[in-house]
């Protein structure tokens, strides 16, 4: 689903007009897309695996298929380390000096929260970025990927109070947005109350 809707995205990019009547980051020849991501921190694994072996691979079949109307693409990332401001410092650079088309696939809860407000702003592209806040839904430019934690947080809270008949339970969870975005209170006709 990811791959049909990122091929979607792309292919709105419109093949007939002039290089300089595009959009940043699309030229007659290239598509230039880029993101911050952990290639440090404790999130350096999955940012190294979703970067390099899954968008820039996936990149590579589509270039060697032709590309997207006749452009390839080309990616840019640099390392934030999980960090925001770090995060928010590599986006600005992205969109301002290297100037991308989209920002793809950050990783993260807090970077991307600490940069949505100015790729809003900047009306930049947010393709697919793998973390949980609700605050990404219904925002122009963000093209979701994957369900967000509360949603699935209530799932599992509903079936826990519903279908096992619990009346208590603990969550822990980290201390940031991550958890803060997935941590969904019992709906009242719950019959279990949160400890």
């Amino acid at each position: 689903m990811i791959r049909a809707a990122l091929l979607l995205v792309l292919a709105l990019i419109p093949p007939a007009l002039p290089a300089s009547a595009q959009s940043p980051g699309v030229s007659d020849k290239e598509i230039l897309i880029g993101g911050s991501n952990s290639f440090s921190g404790p999130l350096a694994f999955t940012g190294e695996q979703i970067t390099k072996f899954g968008v820039d691979l996936y990149f590579k079949v589509v270039n060697d298929a032709g590309g997207i109307h006749g452009r390839t693409i080309r990616t840019i990332f640099y390392d934030d380390g999980y960090r925001p401001q770090d995060a928010v410092a590599n986006t600005k650079k992205l969109v301002e000096q290297d100037k991308i088309f989209a920002v793809i696939i950050p990783q993260g809860s807090p970077p991307v929260m600490a940069t949505l407000a100015y790729l809003e702003e900047n009306k930049v592209p947010l393709l697919f970025p793998y973390q949980s806040s609700p605050e990404t839904r219904r925002k122009r430019y963000v093209f979701q990927g994957m369900t967000v934690s509360d949603r699935s947080s209530k799932m599992m809270i509903d079936y826990l109070a519903g279908q096992r008949k619990l009346k208590k339970f603990a969550a822990l969870y980290q201390d940031d947005e991550y958890s803060a975005s997935s941590w969904s209170p019992p709906s009242p006709s719950s019959a279990a109350s949160p400890t």
